[in-house]
């Protein structure tokens, strides 16, 4: 039997990654460093391996590998689909901004 959770995916599809013009705005406010955070309830290896890292804006929103987003995902396309970790974006004389997949935390 499927967890509650799966099923209610294969009803509504994915939760949507919405981060982009969030980010996209942040950095134009001067933001320039995005530390990853992963979620305390992460089970999954591509949550925990990243936890930690650190990126300028620029090279985040390139994407893993720096080719550029695929999907206008930018936290999904570092781990997975549904990821609940944070990011806390940070820049010269700005107080720091918690982002997820869903906008400022």
């Amino acid at each position: 039997m499927d967890s509650h959770e799966k099923f209610k995916l294969s009803l509504l599809g994915a939760p949507q990654d919405v981060s982009l013009q969030v980010f996209e705005e942040l950095q134009g406010q001067g933001y320039d460093k995005v530390d990853w955070h992963t979620s305390p309830s992460a089970k999954d290896a591509p949550c925990l391996v990243i936890g930690g890292e650190s990126w300028p804006m620029d090279e985040f929103l390139m994407g893993p590998g720096g080719g550029g987003l695929q999907h206008a995902a930018p936290m999904y396309e570092r781990t997975h689909v549904g990821c609940n970790c944070t990011v806390v974006v940070s820049g010269p004389g700005l107080s720091d901004v918690v982002v997820n997949a869903f906008g400022k935390v």
